[in-house]
């Protein structure tokens, strides 16, 4: 028994020694675990502070994020609101543009219209001018060739009258010529009767006196024919024009006019004495109206050529005849007109028609 009581004994102490030593190990180990333990917290602990930080700051960017995602979509709603508010002014103007085009094209296309209807009126205008004016260009022309022919017809007739005239011209300048050498004769007379007798008796019957010449300055060239009728003196519708031909004559032989003073004056000095003033002039009348019948056959033998009758010109004012003077002595008033007529220039006083 007591062997089996040691041998108990000493599995009990065997166990007790293993549990112990269990108990050892299992205390080293654990505190080998709780050191373990102990630097794996302290790791565990500086990770969770670690974790903690960056947590920290994953929180923080979280937020700044989320701030940002924020004004990101603060930001983004206000540029849809611009975008829709932009959209919404652009679909307004495109309606007004489109109004307006559509409204200006209504105006182009009406004014097209009517400046389309008024080119059309005035191309119908501008061709019924043409043709007025191709009427009116051949009516011009046509009274261009009327004017050519009736100019050539007038060139023709003034060529005819002015032949005629001139040729009526040369008649009355000889007719002058004839009269003025005739006076000049009778003046020359004058002064031969003046030297036989001693004093002219120029006193006629009833008792009137007759002035003689007196000296005067030379008087202009008329250029018609005059008419002693009753004291007074008047113009033939004949008259004279400028002769331009070579054949001029001298000053001295240059034509008088058919009663001028020069043949009143020659007519007075040598009428007979016993005459009374009405024989004179009586006589002095006929005188003219033989002058006047002889220039007017001359003129109906040019008339012909003239093809158109003259007119008559307006007859000048009457001229009074000189006053009544006494005789001077009469061979002084003989040479006294001899020398005026001598320095008598008729061609530089004839009047220009």
């Amino acid at each position: 028994a007591q062997l089996q009581y040691e041998r108990f004994k000493r599995q009990q102490h065997a166990v007790r020694n293993r549990r112990l030593l269990r108990r050892v190990l299992s205390s080293t180990a654990m505190e080998e675990d709780a050191v373990s333990m102990k630097g794996q917290l302290c790791q565990l602990l500086l990770q969770q502070q670690e974790v903690q930080r960056d947590t920290q700051r994953l929180k923080s960017e979280l937020q700044e994020g989320q701030n940002r995602l924020r004004e990101q979509e603060a930001e983004l709603q206000r540029a849809n609101n611009k975008a829709s508010h932009a959209e919404h002014q652009l679909t307004q103007l495109s309606l007004k543009e489109a109004s307006m085009l559509q409204c200006t094209v209504g105006k182009e296309h009406q004014r097209l219209k009517d400046g389309d209807i008024m080119q059309r009126q005035k191309l119908e205008a501008a061709n019924h001018r043409a043709a007025e004016l191709e009427v009116q260009l051949g009516r011009k022309e046509q009274l261009i060739l009327d004017q050519k022919k009736l100019l050539e017809d007038s060139k023709a007739r003034s060529r005819a009258e002015l032949s005629a005239c001139e040729s009526s011209c040369l008649v009355l300048r000889r007719v002058v010529q004839t009269l003025q050498t005739e006076t000049i004769h009778l003046y020359s007379q004058l002064h031969l009767d003046s030297h036989t007798h001693s004093r002219p008796q120029d006193v006629r019957p009833n008792g009137g006196s007759v002035a003689l010449p007196a000296p005067h300055k030379p008087r202009p060239f008329s250029s018609s024919v005059g008419i002693i009728n009753s004291g007074t003196l008047s113009s033939s519708p004949l008259s004279l024009a400028p002769c331009s031909s070579p054949l001029s004559l001298s000053p001295i032989d240059s034509p008088l006019a058919v009663g001028s003073f020069l043949e009143q004056r020659a007519r007075q000095l040598f009428r007979p004495t016993n005459h009374s003033a009405e024989e004179e002039e009586e006589g002095e009348e006929d005188e003219v109206q033989s002058e006047g019948s002889i220039l007017g056959q001359e003129a109906e033998e040019t008339s012909p050529l003239t093809g158109s009758p003259q007119t008559p010109r307006a007859a000048p004012p009457r001229v009074a005849p000189p006053p009544v003077a006494p005789p001077p002595d009469l061979t002084l008033t003989v040479r006294q007109r001899r020398h005026e007529l001598s320095i008598m220039d008729y061609d530089e006083t004839q009047p220009d028609f």
